[in-house]
């Protein structure tokens, strides 16, 4: 492994700026990704940043509107595959020896693994920002001891790992993650936008939900509920995509309630009637706070 004392000086271009990278998986709507493109508009005036991606998505788009690079990693994908994943940890080497960037930054489980990989392989300080430990309570039991024993020896080669919550960070010192030296705490920060502010009172009873339809978002938790409030004229939307949304609108129709529940697959729309419901509402098995929550508060909403 080359020395990172005896690297060359970071890449410079734009007036001598050092190069950042950053890393995620998938280009969707998320968390993740908006913490993502809030960090890439706070630093592009003072580093040259890229952005490295599975595939083209919101993000990205977003992204190139800002006149920042973006790179894709067409092998960068959710599912675990053992050649197609040594080939991108390929593929992101060659990306990183080209750029030579100061740092990397990495988000999403697999865009960490990789990241961290290669930038371990080039020289190169990464750091890891967990939205969520794979390991946390009512992830699949295979899948938490797989994303343990991986976290556990990827944190060995990790420059610093940030955790977006206390209770986080908490956890994989109690597992033995990482350590004190490299493991830090940075909660989300929300822009106070100037979205008008919200007048919830004025609204028929509506209760939103925004998160990624999978096991940890649990909306199927919520569904039942809704279900047994039969007496109260309450309709829920819910935003997001992902692996169980099929699943969950079978769901509604099963228990008679299709007619009081509005899925929305694109949550890009979500600012637009966040505002307006009377309750948000979340029933993540995870115990990290979404960040929709903060942004509500930031919109005025209860």
């Amino acid at each position: 492994m080359q020395d990172i004392r005896d690297r060359q000086p970071p890449a410079t271009t734009y007036g001598g700026k050092p190069v950042l990278l950053y890393v995620i998986t998938k280009s969707d709507i998320g968390g993740a990704q908006g913490n993502v493109l809030d960090l890439i508009k706070a630093f592009r005036s003072s580093y040259e940043v890229h952005l490295a991606v599975g595939l083209r998505g919101p993000l990205s788009e977003d992204v190139e509107a800002l006149g920042v690079p973006v790179h894709l990693l067409p092998r960068l994908t959710r599912n675990i595959k053992l050649t197609g994943d040594l080939a991108c940890i390929k593929d992101c080497m060659a990306l990183i020896r080209r750029l030579n960037p100061l740092v990397i930054h990495a988000h999403s489980s697999k865009a960490g693994v990789v990241a961290r990989i290669a930038g371990w392989r080039c020289g190169v300080p990464t750091v890891f920002t967990a939205h969520g430990w794979g390991f946390s309570p009512g992830t699949p039991k295979l899948r938490r001891l797989v994303a343990f024993v991986v976290e556990r020896l990827l944190a060995t080669i990790s420059t610093k790992i940030i955790c977006v919550s206390e209770s986080d960070r908490q956890q994989a010192l109690k597992l033995g993650v990482g350590n004190k030296r490299k493991l830090a705490t940075v909660r989300y920060g929300i822009y106070n936008t100037t979205v008008p502010q919200a007048t919830p009172g004025i609204e028929p009873a509506v209760m939103i939900m925004v998160a990624r339809f999978n096991e940890q978002k649990d909306q199927a938790t919520l569904l039942r509920a809704i279900a047994r409030l039969n007496h109260h004229p309450l309709h829920l939307n819910l935003a997001g995509s992902g692996p169980s949304l099929e699943t969950c609108k079978a769901l509604a129709a099963e228990l008679g309630i299709s007619d009081r529940v509005s899925f929305w697959a694109i949550a890009a729309m979500c600012r637009n009637f966040c505002s307006s419901p009377r309750c948000l509402s979340s029933a993540p098995t995870m115990r990290v706070c979404p960040s929709v929550f903060w942004r509500r508060c930031v919109l005025g909403c209860p």
